[in-house]
């Protein structure tokens, strides 16, 4: 298990490319906790990943703001296979929901952007 780390979070996804947050949870230490990711802003519902760390959520969100990684839709079917799957609902398209919905998305390193891998 690696150390929670934005170097070794930026490192993991550079390596391994499309990056699940289930693999996140397979390789890192102390990503668990009670925060979730949203997507867009709150109105939305929508969540990217539940479950997390606030250190976790803060490495993902300041990687994001960034623009140092990004997210990419995907199936869920990839968290099926890397044997972690949320128990919310997934949400089929990119709308305003009543309830959280999960979005299942892969972590990618934004090959636009320069990275300096700091901290």
């Amino acid at each position: 298990m690696k150390k929670l780390t934005k170097k070794n979070i930026v490192e993991f996804i550079k390596k391994m490319d499309n990056v699940s947050f289930a693999e996140i949870e397979h390789n890192f230490m102390n990503v668990k906790g009670e925060v979730s990711i949203g997507y867009l802003d709150s109105s939305y519902n929508l969540c990217i990943w539940f479950g997390v760390s606030e250190k976790l959520f803060d490495i993902i969100t300041d990687l994001l703001k960034e623009e140092a990684i990004t997210v990419v839709l995907c199936s869920f079917l990839v968290y099926v296979c890397d044997g972690i799957m949320p128990k919310h609902k997934i949400a089929n398209q990119l709308r305003k929901y009543a309830q959280p919905r999960w979005l299942p998305v892969v972590l990618r390193v934004n090959r636009l952007k320069r990275h300096d891998n700091k901290n």
